[in-house]
């Protein structure tokens, strides 16, 4: 569903705050799955790397252009 719902908007830049919760969530998710027992080919799926990929070019797209909210931390200190 993930993969469905970025593929729709290929053409936009995600917002910061949808970049760090997509990234945290599917990495979670990879984690959580891996320690179940979830198969290397299950888990590395066509959909996941195309997932991974764009939040890979979005987290990078993040730390070129807002650079003060990517140093901050959670509590928006630097």
């Amino acid at each position: 569903m993930l993969c469905n719902w970025l593929s729709e908007r290929l053409d936009h830049a995600l917002h910061y705050a949808q970049v760090t919760s997509i990234s945290h969530i599917t990495k979670k998710i990879y984690s959580d799955f891996e320690l179940q027992g979830v198969l290397e080919d299950k888990l590395n799926s066509k959909a996941y790397q195309t997932v991974a990929l764009r939040m890979t070019t979005e987290e990078a797209t993040c730390a070129l252009t807002m650079p003060d909210v990517v140093e901050c931390d959670d509590n928006g200190i630097q």
